[in-house]
């Protein structure tokens, strides 16, 4: 009967620890999409370090003065809002502050081009003579030819390819030639049908634009307003009401600037075309950002 209780009371101890782990340090995610394939794959589980700005152990840091913050191509695990009950996983590009712009699905941050990190995939049009040929090469590479965004057009196909994949099939004898394709051009003219049958809008080129931070005192006007709104809206808890050209109301007071109460960060899918992501709804406030990816279960 002792020897019950103890392996009772061990294994007490075990979960307790393990349950004490999860809330204030370590978290398992289970990955649900392609966005992030190259770097994570669909059905991975991830290792989460949500010590950093989640939990219990990131509130008592936080109280005693201790800050950590997101950097530049960690790959995160966030929610959309307080409500959302989905996780996501993308990979930082701008922190508070940041100038951020995108030309063709290039990253210029600062002004500067960003360097992809190898997993980055973009889309590519591959020129062939013989299509057998062509689809013994990427099978020796393990590439998968009907995977997304496979578009067939007599003698050449598009593709998502990372850098080293690009490297690989360059070399290739089965290839005539391989060329970095403008998506919008492609989507232009082939697009790829959403469910409801729809083209898909993709969304490769961005004005740039300030990843807005605590304490910005940012100009109301129909500019910024157009590009801030939704993020004030649904991040800020501050009900701003009006449209550009009439003015802006907190109440019945008219105010002229708005001060930003969070750090806020731009994320993207590592599948640049194949990712839903801050191009599409906006930047995240740090409070959503549960952790930072410690390594993957494949």
């Amino acid at each position: 009967m002792k020897k019950i209780k103890l392996i009772l009371a061990i294994l007490l101890v075990a979960i307790l620890a393990v349950s004490a782990v999860r809330i204030s340090w370590l978290d398992v995610f289970h990955i649900p999409g392609d966005s992030m394939e190259g770097a994570l794959k669909p059905d991975d589980l991830i290792i989460l370090n949500k010590g950093l700005y989640d939990g219990v152990f990131a509130n008592l840091l936080e109280k005693a003065g201790i800050e950590s913050h997101p950097q530049v191509n960690d790959i995160l695990v966030f929610r959309r809002s307080i409500a959302d009950s989905d996780y996501y996983v993308k990979r930082c590009i701008g922190l508070p502050g940041d100038l951020i712009g995108i030309e063709h699905g290039k990253v210029r941050r600062n002004g500067s081009l960003m360097e992809d990190v190898p997993t980055i995939r973009h889309l590519y049009r591959l020129w062939y003579a013989n299509f057998p040929s062509l689809r013994t090469s990427l099978e020796n590479y393990g590439i998968p030819l009907f995977g997304p965004g496979y578009f067939r057009i007599p003698g050449s196909v598009y593709l998502y390819l990372d850098e080293g994949q690009r490297r690989m099939l360059s070399k290739e004898a089965t290839i005539d030639s391989i060329r970095l394709e403008r998506t919008d051009l492609f989507h232009s003219q082939y697009g790829m049908a959403s469910a409801g049958g729809d083209k898909m809008t993709i969304i490769d080129s961005m004005q740039a634009f300030i990843v807005p931070y605590k304490g910005w005192e940012m100009v109301l006007d129909s500019a910024h307003w157009t590009c801030y709104g939704n993020t004030i809206l649904a991040h800020e808890g501050f009900n701003i009401r009006g449209a550009p050209g009439s003015g802006f109301y907190s109440g019945n007071r008219k105010i002229k600037t708005y001060v930003f109460k969070n750090d806020y960060y731009f994320l993207m899918g590592d599948n640049r075309d194949l990712s839903f992501d801050s191009r599409y709804f906006g930047c995240i406030p740090k409070k959503l950002i549960t952790g930072r990816l410690v390594c993957t279960i494949h």
